[in-house]
């Protein structure tokens, strides 16, 4: 009988617990998983997600996808750990932010489950690392963790439930770049006016000129001051990114090259300033504006390092809304988003020594 039970044992497949093994693993329940304290935790989740920012909701999201994987697991793996690991992180997430601390963005995984549906993976790091995570963050991380749902089924032998799972982690992942798409959406509710939108010219503060005179301050004792000359060159975003995209397509980045051996080739060479701009039209406002407008300037900054121009020169700032070159007055239609193209714009600023 001993060894019948030995044998038995050996068969069991080892404990598959999320994330790293202790200390750094986060234990913040001892044991027992009982309905009224999931409950209660997702009271919680409701009462802080009002006053959330984007960063915060998908943290909070998160923690309720945890809750239910908790649930799940509890129900068809009775007296198993993977019940208590969820609730852990849904606790562990609650907690860092009520102590007003950001937890890391990253998900904790279960043995293997990094290696179930890799394509879907990849999805989600592309989803977090663009400009349109704001829009996207409850299906996002609610998709995520059923990834790692669906490792863990597969772990324990369930090839089917690991399907199933999957599929959901799917179809949200599909949800989330819905609504990344729809940040950038036009609304075309009401028919397109059969003439142009109006165009208004928006004066510029410098004219976009070959070549502008930057007077430098003077230094303590000098007669005179120095001049900068800074060159101006304008890229229009519509023909470097998709719509709301921040990656640069791989021909439009070969088209920097030209640009990058001009930028090489200044002489008295002092700084590239990297500007990028949007429109008006996102639904999220003046902030996502910025990170798309900062974004954007990055790819393309990176994109001339890649050609050969020195990274430590090179100032990528994002500017939003906040610089338009046009106003074209009316709603969201498909001729409003074509009038307000010029205002979709990375500025390079090659400044250079007289």
């Amino acid at each position: 009988m001993l060894a019948a039970l030995l044998l038995a044992g050996c068969m069991q497949p080892p404990k598959a617990p999320f994330g790293p093994p202790p200390p750094e693993r986060v234990r913040s329940i001892a044991s027992g998983l009982d309905a009224d304290r999931m409950a209660r935790t997702r009271v919680r989740i409701a009462g802080m997600r009002a006053s959330a920012s984007a960063t915060k909701r998908y943290h909070l999201a998160k923690a309720d996808a945890w809750l239910d994987f908790a649930t799940d697991a509890g129900r068809i793996e009775a007296g198993g750990d993977a019940a208590e690991d969820a609730l852990d992180q849904a606790m562990a997430l609650l907690g860092a932010m009520e102590r007003g601390r950001s937890p890391p963005l990253r998900t904790l995984h279960v043995v293997a489950s990094s290696e179930v549906h890799p394509e879907l993976w990849a999805r989600v790091d592309q989803i977090k690392n663009s400009a349109g995570f704001p829009c996207s963050v409850d299906p996002l991380a609610r998709a995520e963790v059923a990834l790692v749902w669906a490792g863990h089924k597969a772990y324990i032998g369930d090839p089917k439930g690991a399907e199933e799972v999957g599929a959901r982690a799917l179809q949200l992942l599909d949800a989330a770049g819905e609504e990344v798409r729809r940040c950038f959406a036009v609304m075309e509710a009401e028919p397109v006016q059969p003439s142009l939108p109006r165009m208004v010219p928006v004066p510029m503060p410098a004219p976009a000129a070959a070549s502008v005179p930057r007077p430098e301050p003077l230094a303590a004792g000098s007669a005179a001051s120095a001049t900068t000359l800074v060159d101006i060159v304008q890229l229009p975003t519509d023909t470097l990114f998709p719509f709301g995209a921040t990656r640069l397509n791989a021909a439009r980045s070969e088209s920097l090259r030209d640009l990058a051996r001009r930028i090489r080739e200044t002489p008295k060479l002092l700084s590239v300033r990297i500007g990028g701009h949007t429109d008006r039209l996102s639904r999220s406002g003046p902030e996502f504006n910025r990170r798309l407008g900062e974004a954007r300037a990055r790819a393309v900054g990176k994109a001339l390092v890649a050609h050969g121009v020195d990274a430590a020169l090179i100032d990528a700032r994002g500017h939003g809304d906040t610089q338009p070159v046009v106003e074209c007055p009316g709603r969201r239609t498909r001729a409003i988003i074509d009038c307000l193209a010029p205002n979709r714009r990375v500025v390079i600023e090659i400044e250079r020594g007289e």
